[in-house]
């Protein structure tokens, strides 16, 4: 994000491509990925990845579901069982790679560094995966980040800490114990969506409250963005992320992300 915080709230950065091939899927392209970038990324397992593994998806995708063939299969949920081959960085959670048939994700955990950080890794994987496994198309591109904000008490006033709360006008009680909203920003002509959610819950681990903003920033349409645009899409999606982001923020909630508080 532009604003470099001293506690950045970023629990998990991700950018997931799905792919449309006209061919039969080559069992060996997740080898051959693998070994263009061991280097970097030489850590790697083959398992089916479960929901127990450190890592997001995007609401409007699910890898594998019951309910699969449904178009709103899964929105919002976990996914259950992916196979695919998950590779990172030895000893470190900055940097790992998911890949499954026609699939790639790449995710950076906390501590979240940078996008100029971030963005390379993305990258290097895309090429590796479009240079061994040759897509016809990219069906879906996303970039999410998930922040979570932890605060002592366990009840705060949204509107003291965001430009993102609910209004409850009218009658309708003022005392509430849990935030779940959604909101849906269109961009680039319509072609892209910007999914915005805020929700709290319990800390599990300590007495508090845990808010959650998560923003999910994807193209809707199928083959919209072709392969050699993919550079020029994710600085345009992480820019109107970061700028979402930071116009969500209070100055009291920036103090508490510079250590002005607890």
């Amino acid at each position: 994000m532009r604003n470099k915080y001293k506690i950045p709230p970023i629990r998990e950065a991700v950018c997931e491509f799905r792919f449309r091939s006209d061919v039969a899927y080559d069992i060996a392209v997740p080898g051959l990925v693998y070994n263009a970038l061991r280097e970097e990324f030489p850590d790697r397992l083959h398992s089916p990845l479960d929901v127990g593994q450190p890592r997001i998806t995007f609401g409007s995708i699910r890898l594998g579901s019951p309910q699969e063939g449904s178009p709103q299969a899964g929105i919002g949920e976990a996914i259950q069982v992916v196979q695919g081959l998950r590779f990172w960085r030895k000893d470190s959670l900055d940097g790992v790679i998911i890949l499954g048939q026609d699939r790639l994700s790449i995710s950076h955990y906390a501590p979240y560094r940078s996008w100029e950080a971030f963005q390379p890794d993305i990258l290097q994987a895309f090429e590796a995966y479009k240079s061994e496994a040759s897509p016809d198309s990219i069906q879906r591109i996303g970039l999410r980040y998930i922040n979570e904000i932890h605060f002592a008490q366990e009840f705060v006033d949204p509107e003291e800490f965001f430009n993102y709360y609910p209004n409850l006008g009218g009658d309708l009680p003022q005392d509430y114990s849990g935030l779940n909203m959604i909101v849906q920003f269109a961009y680039e002509e319509d072609r892209d969506r910007l999914r915005l959610s805020l929700t709290t819950r319990p800390d599990s681990d300590k007495p508090g409250l845990i808010a959650q903003l998560d923003l999910d920033y994807s193209v809707l349409l199928p083959g919209a963005v072709p392969t050699d645009a993919v550079p020029g899409w994710l600085d345009l999606a992480h820019n109107h992320i970061e700028h979402v982001f930071e116009s969500c923020l209070t100055d009291k909630l920036r103090a508490k992300f510079e250590g002005g508080m607890s």
